[in-house]
């Protein structure tokens, strides 16, 4: 499926295959691409880290953005930073060093309660979150000072003269019709004059 038909699709959920993404889902993950764009124009350091399980990269924008610009890729388990339970994690950055949070996953037993697993009348498993689920969005101070000293070790970089450079118009693949409105970017500039 292409960007233009999800903009011009009326359904209320998109299908890619197996992946179902919700209205507000399609638009949170086009703003953060959009996020990521401007990140990488502007050369800031970032790390965008989402549960292993996660679809995001299926999402045509992630997709896009993932082939046009170069992103470094990193899996780590934050049960190797303190967390309670292993929780794999793919980390995405802009720069190569997000290999310095790869981390192996300790040998212990997990007690956290984070998934629940429930034998159907049809036999087959349903997973659903477990009691201790919410409380595992949380970052353990280990992960957040690893993050930061990977971000401190980072060089400051310098911002080129461009005034005698030619830029490749990286936006030029973008058909003129494009123009983000699966970001809903009305929006996001109503809420900015209001505040």
């Amino acid at each position: 499926m292409t960007i233009e038909e999800i903009d011009n699709s009326n359904s209320e959920t998109l299908h890619l295959g197996v992946l179902v993404i919700l209205p507000c889902a399609k638009i949170m993950v086009s703003r953060a691409c959009l996020i990521l764009y401007l990140l990488m124009a502007k050369n800031i350091f970032y790390i965008y880290e989402q549960p292993g399980s996660s679809l995001l990269w299926a999402h045509p924008r992630m997709d896009e953005f993932l082939r046009v610009c170069d992103a470094f890729r990193g899996w780590t388990w934050m049960g190797a930073f303190g967390h309670g339970s292993p929780k794999g994690t793919t980390l995405w950055s802009s720069r190569a060093s997000v290999k310095k949070l790869c981390r192996a996953l300790p040998d212990r037993v997990w007690e956290n309660d984070m998934t629940r697993k429930t034998v159907l009348s049809s036999g087959a498993i349903s997973v659903s979150g477990g009691k201790d689920l919410k409380a595992s969005q949380a970052y353990t101070p280990e992960y957040g000072f690893s993050t930061l000293s990977v971000w401190l070790a980072e060089k400051e970089q310098e911002e080129p003269d461009l005034s005698s450079v030619h830029i490749p118009p990286i936006w030029a693949y973008l058909p003129k019709k494009d123009r983000w409105d699966d970001a809903n970017i009305t929006e996001v500039m109503q809420y900015l004059t209001l505040r």
